[in-house]
């Protein structure tokens, strides 16, 4: 844990990343990515080079994993596309990481609502929460559609607050990569950066993370400290 300010305005709201941070989704991107790539006869990637793509959407991912001879805009909406069609019926490998639903049914307990924010489309966004975090109340998850613009950009983030009536200072960010913490500072909230994603801990820190966490229980800890003051 890495405290970078000290602040103590008390936590009254936090938002999640999903992939990355609570969800472990990179194998089947990158299983269902390389299929839409094969069978349009296009190179593969492999997990390194895809941990190092996803994070800005589906569509930059789709502009990154094709070769610069074929990237116009009817080959990247033919496999936005084909990738849509496809990519809810392969869900094998992704699972929350370890201890997730028990920081969840902490935040629970503690009366601390929490949402997602996510730059993965809106529709698997809510069914990736729905499929594996059935137990647990978000007060809102949201993925990318045309309502926001992609994080790091804050108005989504802001929205979802003053859904709630909670103010940016006390609201608490959480997320893997550049972006999230990016969006946090953008919105005026406090960051924790996890190293369990698919970012290192260089990209955190150059990002300004307010926290550095190694295991979801650390946050609880942040939290409470927060809180108690």
């Amino acid at each position: 844990m890495n405290p970078a300010n000290n602040h103590v305005t008390p936590i009254k709201a936090v938002i999640f990343d999903l992939d990355g941070t609570l969800l472990d989704t990179i194998q089947d991107i990158a299983d269902t990515m390389n299929f839409v790539l094969a069978n349009n006869k296009l190179p593969v990637h492999s997990i390194s080079t895809y941990e190092i793509f996803v994070g800005q959407g589906l569509e930059k991912l789709v502009w990154k994993v094709l070769p610069k001879q074929n990237r116009n805009q009817e080959m990247v909406e033919n496999l936005i596309n084909s990738f849509r069609n496809i990519y809810s019926d392969r869900w094998i490998h992704t699972r929350p990481y370890s201890k997730i639903h028990k920081t969840l049914t902490e935040l629970d307990n503690l009366n601390i609502p929490y949402s997602v924010l996510s730059n993965k489309p809106h529709r698997f966004t809510v069914k990736m929460v729905e499929k594996y975090f059935p137990t647990h109340n978000f007060f809102h998850v949201k993925g990318a559609n045309s309502d926001f613009p992609k994080k790091p950009d804050p108005q989504a983030a802001l929205h979802m607050i003053n859904m709630i009536d909670v103010n940016a200072e006390n609201t608490l960010f959480i997320g893997d990569s550049h972006e999230d913490i990016q969006t946090a500072r953008n919105a005026k909230m406090r960051s924790i950066g996890v190293t369990w994603g698919l970012n290192p801990v260089s990209q955190l820190i150059e990002s300004q993370a307010d926290w550095i966490v190694n295991g979801p229980l650390e946050i609880l800890n942040i939290i409470t400290a927060l809180n108690d003051n």
